[in-house]
């Protein structure tokens, strides 16, 4: 189902964070599949990469993306590791209208659990290791207003 996407302001839940998944099941399935489908029909009007739940108002660890084709699911995810720096041209659904280049990680090491409980690392680099600290960011209460940044 099509959730409505929590914009800043006026969501100030928007920097609470979010809190440990501990229970792989029915709910969380369910949650997953409406943030697909909130991706989803975002991606008919821009190209948009990711979502969090706390952007749909579930103050869950779970993050969404789907970049070059591939649609990644995060349950609790960690960066293990981080190299190299870069800027990277971000929008973000919860402040639209809004563009920032703000700096990200060139590489990161990523562990997480998939929607089925089933534990994923893997290794990201440029655009995709930004799509993923972007979301990461929103899973700790971070927007992209409070990252080191110049406005477009």
């Amino acid at each position: 189902m099509i959730k409505e996407l929590l914009t800043f302001p006026p969501a100030t839940t928007l920097h609470d964070k979010s809190k440990e998944v501990k229970t792989f099941g029915v709910r969380l399935a369910a949650l997953i599949g409406d943030m697909w489908d909130t991706l989803d029909e975002s991606r008919k009007v821009k190209d948009t990469l990711g979502l969090s739940a706390p952007q749909i108002g579930k103050n869950q660890r779970v993050v969404i993306i789907f970049i070059l084709g591939e649609r990644k699911t995060l349950v609790n995810p960690i960066i293990r590791k981080r190299s190299g720096l870069r800027w990277s041209s971000e929008e973000c659904l919860s402040l639209p209208g809004q563009r920032y280049m703000v700096r990200r990680s060139k590489r990161v090491k990523v562990s997480a659990f998939d929607g089925n409980g089933k534990r994923v690392k893997f290794s990201a680099a440029d655009l995709e290791a930004a799509v993923i600290e972007h979301e990461i960011d929103h899973l700790n209460g971070i927007l992209l207003t409070e990252r080191e940044k110049i406005r477009e």
